[in-house]
């Protein structure tokens, strides 16, 4: 609930904001900005703590290890309003990245540019729940 409402009371800022504050107390390997004229707000985890321990492990990361994240990022952002795209990047190398705005079409426009170079099943979006929270009246 608190990054739902930090991302719709504050928008791209409250979400370079939350995952500025991860980034400190979980020690990531990350960039959070925001472009200068606020389109969009993008992240790259350059060495995820999580994945990181997992390949440490002896049992090692099941094959939808990393879909944990897009798989809450998604649904709140989409809450929020906003559109995201969520790349993986590997399934076996701890990094990953994301892409949010309020323009579909700057939106999709990544998603393009990302599926150029990596495999369909590492990127995700949440462009169809935005369109379904959209549509639904709250009386």
């Amino acid at each position: 609930d608190f990054a739902l409402k930090q991302f719709k009371e504050r928008g791209l800022r409250g979400m370079y904001e939350y995952w500025e504050r991860i980034r400190v107390e979980e020690n990531c390997d990350s960039v959070n900005e925001i472009d200068a004229d606020g389109r969009f707000y993008q992240s790259r985890m350059n060495v995820c703590p999580s994945l990181t321990k997992a390949l440490e492990s002896d049992a090692g990361p099941c094959a939808s290890y990393c879909n944990h994240c897009p798989g809450w990022v998604l649904r709140v952002i989409a809450a929020a309003g906003f559109f995201c795209v969520f790349n993986i990047r590997s399934r076996t190398v701890p990094h990953c990245a994301k892409f949010v705005t309020r323009d579909r079409a700057l939106a999709e426009a990544k998603k393009r540019e990302w599926l150029r170079t990596y495999s369909p099943d590492l990127i995700y979006d949440n462009f169809d729940e935005v369109e379904r929270t959209k549509s639904v009246k709250v009386p």
